[in-house]
């Protein structure tokens, strides 16, 4: 199986002929042209769905299944049952269904094709699929450096983006490790039901919904912190500590892609984390202080949006909590990379906790600061 293989056997999920049929019952027959093609736009827009967010952001999902021949033939199909009643003998409907099930067999197929195909065609400049960032050829040219790249690299390129693993719809973490990369998937299945860290689960790592989720250093700390302290529950402990073990000594890659807007795509590279671990993770009066750190700003950043929501103000006091997260994501990014405390990023989550606290009348807890040394 190869690796787009595996790609679309985990995050791509097809709907089944009798899903579309349902669909197509709910709304035949229909008269007017032009509702039998909205409709069945519509219909064919749900076809498929990509689970991985940030591969979502960057494949160009609309304009591969706009180029498929079976879309097409979808698209007529659904479009001519829609205009009359569907057939209800067992022998036509059966029919019915192996068509549409040929149809999406072979879009499967064809899309497969198509990832294939773009990841190939970037000979001269690497496309924001292989490196969040970059741009192909075909935007942007890179005269200075010239590069030049195999179908193997570029696949192994785009490799790194399929298999990584999202936290949050910004930002995906790949890990050079296979055995570390399987065992995640397997404990993130089994913990969250998904391989992803999403939606409702990032309420498991303490990550503030739209405040701290664009904050690439700050979520991945987040994340070994939960990682670290699942590993004291004793029936998660033997299968957890092997993960640690070899997160330790795995150099790994974040690809931050925050909204749509492509010019601020980025591709982070991770340093081995033995240092971190040594110092913090593995420490534990250490580790209570950044959960202790964790909790706290949590707690705060509610409070504060609730207090500032009843005097009308939750938009201006949201900006402000924006600031903290980025301080926050800073001394992360300090602390992940050297193990050291920069106090220029605390002394800024500091001004901005009096300052807010002051403001809207919410009690902060510093404690954790006497220890953050």
């Amino acid at each position: 199986m190869t690796e787009i293989e595996k790609f679309f056997e985990w995050e791509i999920t097809f709907k089944s002929s009798n899903d579309i049929i349902e669909k197509i019952e709910s709304n035949a027959p229909v008269t007017e042209k032009e509702k039998v093609k909205n409709i069945a736009k519509s219909i064919i827009s749900e076809v498929c769905k990509c689970n991985h967010p940030v591969a979502n952001k960057l494949i160009d999902w609309g304009n591969l299944k706009g180029r498929a021949k079976n879309t097409k033939r979808l698209r007529q199909i659904i479009e001519t049952l829609l205009t009359k009643s569907l057939p209800s003998k067992p022998d036509e409907r059966l029919k019915m269904v192996k068509e549409i099930d040929s149809c999406i067999k072979g879009l499967n197929k064809e899309l497969m094709e198509g990832i294939e195909q773009k990841i190939k065609s970037a000979k001269k400049g690497i496309s924001p699929l292989h490196v969040p960032g970059s741009v192909t050829h075909d935007e942007a040219r890179n005269l200075y450096l010239e590069e030049s790249y195999n179908d193997q690299a570029l696949l192994q390129s785009a490799h790194r983006v399929l298999s990584s693993i999202c936290i949050g719809d910004d930002i995906a973490i790949y890990f050079a490790s296979d055995e570390l990369r399987d065992a995640l998937n397997e404990d993130l299945r089994r913990t969250l039901g998904l391989r992803h860290v999403v939606d409702e689960n990032l309420l498991n790592l303490k990550v503030y919904p739209r405040i701290e989720e664009d904050k690439p250093y700050l979520i991945f700390m987040k994340f070994l912190l939960w990682l670290r302290g699942r590993a004291e529950v004793s029936e998660e402990k033997k299968r957890l500590s092997r993960i640690l073990d070899l997160l330790r000594e795995t150099e790994g890659t974040i690809f931050f892609t925050p909204d749509r807007e492509r010019m601020k795509y980025s591709t982070i590279p991770l340093p081995k984390l033995d240092a971190f671990f040594l110092y913090w993770l593995d420490i534990e009066e250490r580790r209570r202080v950044l959960v202790q750190m964790r909790n706290e700003l949590y707690r705060f950043m509610d409070d504060v949006l609730n207090s500032a929501g009843k005097v009308g103000e939750r938009k201006k006091a949201k900006n402000e909590l924006e600031l903290l997260a980025v301080a926050y994501d800073i001394f992360s990014r300090e602390l992940i990379r050297s193990s050291f405390i920069v106090h220029e990023p605390v002394r800024r989550i500091v001004d901005i906790v009096v300052e807010l606290s002051l403001r809207y009348g919410v009690s902060a807890n510093l404690h954790f600061l006497r220890n953050l040394t």
